[in-house]
């Protein structure tokens, strides 16, 4: 029925079950499905496929390579062969992938059991960071029209990464994640998102404060 689908949907790995006897094991859940697709690739491959589980939303080849490594590249292409990966779209010259929700769900999971989540996001949070620090430094210049047309492209990247460098905490990565949401907030004209964003800088500023007291 409608609400036991709504229900389950709350549970997507176990949406897609069969109970055919006669199925292949690897394709009675979703889980399983995904697992078999994982467990066939080679180490490295799902090194990376783990790792672009921290990536939130649309990634380029420069973002996978930043949080899984040099040759994340090569396994991209590979992922994408094997429908472990998707186009989502091409940005002028810049191909841009996602993951869908279920294969990063697993992904994440994975990256967690092999004990690399934490070192994972925090390089991340920190890339991002950086990235905000640069679109920053462009404000006042004619290269800041660009860097602001770029954030909307990565704003629930900015959004995690924020929230990991605030439980982390990383006050300096924080207050650049924090000035660009807000500026997006102020130059989108929607004042309420920058100052919740700026609010909760401040409320975090405070206690470091306060702890070096």
């Amino acid at each position: 029925t409608p609400s036991e689908l709504a229900f389950r949907l709350e549970r997507r790995m176990s949406v897609l079950t069969t109970n055919v006897v006669d199925a292949p094991a690897r394709h009675r859940d979703l889980r399983t499905a995904i697992a078999w697709s994982y467990g066939l690739l080679p180490e490295r491959e799902q090194a990376v496929f783990r790792r672009l589980s921290v990536l939130v939303g649309h990634f380029t080849i420069a973002d996978a390579v930043a949080v899984a490594g040099a040759d994340a590249a090569e396994a991209v292409e590979s992922l994408l062969d094997k429908s472990l990966l998707r186009r989502a779209a091409d940005d002028g010259d810049v191909a841009r992938f996602a993951l869908l929700v279920s294969l990063r769900e697993f992904a994440a999971e994975q990256l967690a059991e092999v004990g690399e989540e934490e070192v994972t996001r925090d390089r991340h949070a920190h890339g991002v960071a950086g990235r905000s620090a640069a679109w920053e430094a462009t404000f006042g210049s004619a290269a800041e029209t660009a860097a602001m047309d770029e954030v909307p492209r990565v704003r629930a990247d900015l959004r995690a990464a924020l929230d990991r460098a605030r439980a982390h905490p990383e006050p300096d990565d924080a207050l650049w994640l924090a000035a660009i949401l807000g500026w997006d907030g102020y130059f989108r004209g929607l004042l309420v998102d920058a100052v919740v964003v700026l609010d909760v800088l401040a409320e975090d500023l405070r206690s470091v404060s306060e702890a070096l007291r």
